[in-house]
C-alpha cells in the first residue's frame, strides 16, 4: 500500500473517516479522443473490508466464478449481464453501496475548451461565466451542434487538435502547435453553418494568449493534468460519500500511476481549501492505493465502473435495455459529465 497523506485540518468533519474503494473502466488518461473506449466511469462502494470479502464470496457464488481476482471485464459480457445486475439493483448485495459517475469523454473535451480558454478570457475580462451557467451552455451548444455545423471531420479535427496541443503527452503521432490549432480554428468559424456555434468559435479565436500557458516549457500551466477524467472524478466521488455519510473521505483507490503525491497532495488540498469562486468544501484525508489482488473492495468497485461503463456506452448507442437501468439507476451520480439530453433521460430518467 501506498500513501498520501496531506496535513488536514480534523475540524474538517465530525468522526472517523469513512473508507470508499475505488476503480475505473474506460481509462486512457488524456486521449481523449483517439482512444478505445468514450465511457470513463468511476466507480465506488462504502462496504468495510469484512463486509466486502462477504459479499465478494457472495458474487462469486453467485456468478460461478473462482480464483484470487474478481475481474469486471470477464464477467460484463453479454452472456453475463443478466446475472450481474440482480446483484446492483435494488435487492441486490451492492444496492445502496455502489456509486458510479460517469465521464463522456468527447464532452469533456468540448467543455474543456470553453473551460480553460472562452471562460478564462472571459474572467480576466472581469466576466464570470460560470455563476449565471453561461460556460455549461456554451459547451452544451458546441457539442450538441458543433459537427453538423461544422461537418464531421472539421469538427474531428478541432477536438483533436486541442486535445493533442493541451495534453501533457502524446505517445503517437506530432503534437499540435499553438499555431496548428488556431489556423484550424480561424479556418473552421469561417464555415460554421450555425450562427451560435459561430459566435463561440469567434471567442475561441479571440483566447490565443490562454491556450499559450498550456505550451511549451515556459507555459506556466503546462505541465497540469488538464485533461485527466479520473483528476474530475475523485473530488465527485469524495462528494457524494461525504454527504450521504455526513463525514469525512479516505480513497482507497486501484494502483494508478497517475496518483502520485505530486498530483494527490495538491488535489486534496484544493478540496479542503476551495478557491473563493468555486467555494465547495469536499472533506477528504488521503488517498491510499492498494493491490486490488489483495482487497476485495477494489474488485467489486472494479465491477461497478465496468457496469458503469457499459451502461453508458448502451445509452449513447440507444440500445440500453430496462434490465441495465433498473440497475445503474439508483448508483448513478447526477453530476455526471455528460452533454446528451436524450442519453442521459435514458440513463437517469431525468433530462
Amino acid at each position: 500500500m501506498t500513501s498520501n497523506q496531506p496535513v488536514v485540518d480534523p475540524r474538517l468533519m465530525p468522526g472517523q473517516p469513512v473508507e470508499i474503494a475505488c476503480d475505473e473502466s474506460g481509462s486512457e488518461g488524456e486521449n481523449l479522443i483517439q482512444g478505445t473506449h468514450r465511457i470513463f466511469a468511476h466507480g465506488s462502494i462504502d462496504l468495510s473490508m469484512s463486509e466486502a470479502n462477504a459479499v465478494l464470496q457472495e458474487v462469486k457464488i453467485h456468478l460461478g466464478v473462482g480464483g484470487v481476482e474478481l475481474k469486471a471485464r470477464r464477467l460484463l459480457e453479454p452472456s453475463n449481464i443478466d446475472r450481474v445486475v440482480p446483484l446492483l439493483a435494488p435487492g441486490g448485495v451492492l444496492h445502496l453501496h455502489a456509486h458510479v459517475y460517469l465521464l463522456d469523454k468527447l464532452y469533456f473535451a468540448v467543455g474543456k475548451i470553453v473551460d480553460l480558454l472562452v471562460e478564462e478570457e472571459a474572467y480576466d475580462r472581469g466576466i464570470r461565466l460560470h455563476d449565471d451557467g453561461s460556460a455549461r451552455a456554451m459547451a452544451s451548444t458546441l457539442f450538441m451542434k458543433g459537427r453538423r455545423a461544422l461537418g464531421g471531420a472539421n469538427w474531428t479535427r478541432l477536438l483533436e487538435a486541442f486535445v493533442s496541443l493541451v495534453r501533457r503527452r502524446q505517445r503517437s503521432g506530432i503534437k499540435a502547435t499553438l499555431d496548428d490549432f488556431y489556423h484550424i480554428v480561424d479556418d473552421v468559424r469561417l464555415r460554421s453553418h450555425d450562427k451560435h456555434v459561430e459566435a463561440i468559435l469567434q471567442l475561441i479565436w479571440a483566447s490565443r494568449r490562454q491556450a499559450e500557458q498550456y505550451v511549451g516549457p515556459d507555459g506556466p500551466l503546462s505541465d497540469r493534468r488538464n485533461l485527466e477524467p479520473l483528476l474530475a472524478a475523485i473530488p465527485m466521488t469524495t462528494a457524494f460519500w461525504s454527504e450521504k455519510h455526513a463525514r469525512a473521505v479516505r480513497i482507497v483507490h486501484d494502483q494508478q500511476t497517475l496518483l502520485t503525491p505530486e498530483i494527490v497532495g495538491p488535489m486534496i488540498e484544493v478540496m479542503n481549501n476551495p478557491h473563493p469562486d468555486f467555494p465547495y468544501l469536499i472533506p477528504i484525508v488521503g488517498v491510499d492505493q492498494v493491490d486490488s489482488r489483495a482487497d476485495a473492495r477494489i474488485q467489486l468497485a472494479d465491477l461497478v465502473s465496468g457496469f458503469g461503463r457499459l451502461a453508458g456506452e448502451h445509452a449513447l448507442a440507444g440500445t440500453l435495455t430496462p434490465t441495465i437501468t433498473s440497475a445503474i439507476r439508483p448508483m448513478l451520480d447526477a453530476n455526471a459529465v455528460w452533454g446528451d439530453d436524450l442519453s442521459w433521460a435514458a440513463l437517469a430518467g431525468q433530462r
